[in-house]
């Protein structure tokens, strides 16, 4: 069998999984198409797409450009969650639509800023509020959570915390409580059409939440590799 993994940004999770999907029979070779500029994969029985949104030939793929392309645009993210019915924070993409009612303005430079990139807070103030590519409203909040979906299914449900120099830790958390958000991850997953994704949820409560975005290239946790090396092997 032989095995692509694609990427743009996450070069080292993709060389963990392809040190994870190795066995005896298996090629498993790690390859950036927007670097390399290469974009036929047909020689592979299967592409793994870890957050590249280069179009790319491929007879079978996780993760397909257009989805990845859904998660990485952020409007595009908001706007699915919305029709699934998913909770997420109301947003604008123009200054004049920012309501009043929001207290406070998330105000973001670019459409596709990754993590915090190009990301400021304005209290809603008229006249005090930059132009930007992207507003949305602040979700007060206690807890942030990030929630890691394959293939219609929660395979982990982690604890976010930043230590003092500006690094994330992802710390495993036990599945009781949390079924509503898992239920509204799966929705968007569906909604955005990403087989494996990981989803920034900000919390007051495990019921009172909001999904902020979808992350196509999330750090890979040892629960996502069992899950994508059991789906690759046994389905």
């Amino acid at each position: 069998m032989k095995i692509a993994i694609i990427n743009s940004v996450a070069g080292i999770s993709s060389k963990e999984l392809a040190e994870f999907l190795r066995d005896p029979g298996v090629t498993v070779d790690v390859s950036k198409p927007f670097k390399t500029e290469r974009r036929d994969f047909n020689e592979y029985d299967l592409v793994f797409n870890y957050g590249c949104s280069a179009n790319v030939a491929a007879r079978r793929i996780i993760n397909t450009p257009a989805a990845v392309k859904a998660c990485v645009d952020k409007p595009t993210s908001f706007e699915a969650f919305k029709r699934a019915g998913v909770d997420t924070v109301e947003y604008a993409t123009h200054l004049a639509d920012v309501p009043m009612h929001w207290d406070w303005v998330v105000v973001r430079k670019q459409r596709d800023g990754r993590k915090a990139e190009g990301l400021d807070y304005y209290e809603n103030v008229p006249g005090t509020i930059p132009e930007g590519e992207l507003y949305s409203e602040y979700f007060e909040h206690k807890y942030e959570y990030r929630v890691v979906v394959f293939m219609g299914k929660v395979v982990g449900y982690y604890y976010k915390q930043r230590d003092k120099n500006d690094v994330w830790s992802f710390m495993v958390q036990p599945k009781r409580g949390f079924d509503k958000m898992g239920e509204q991850c799966v929705a968007a997953a569906k909604a955005l059409n990403i087989d494996y994704v990981g989803f920034d949820v900000v919390a007051k409560t495990k019921q009172d939440f909001k999904i902020l975005e979808a992350n196509s290239s999330p750090i890979l946790t040892a629960e996502s590799m069992e899950a994508i090396h059991s789906y690759i092997f046994n389905t």
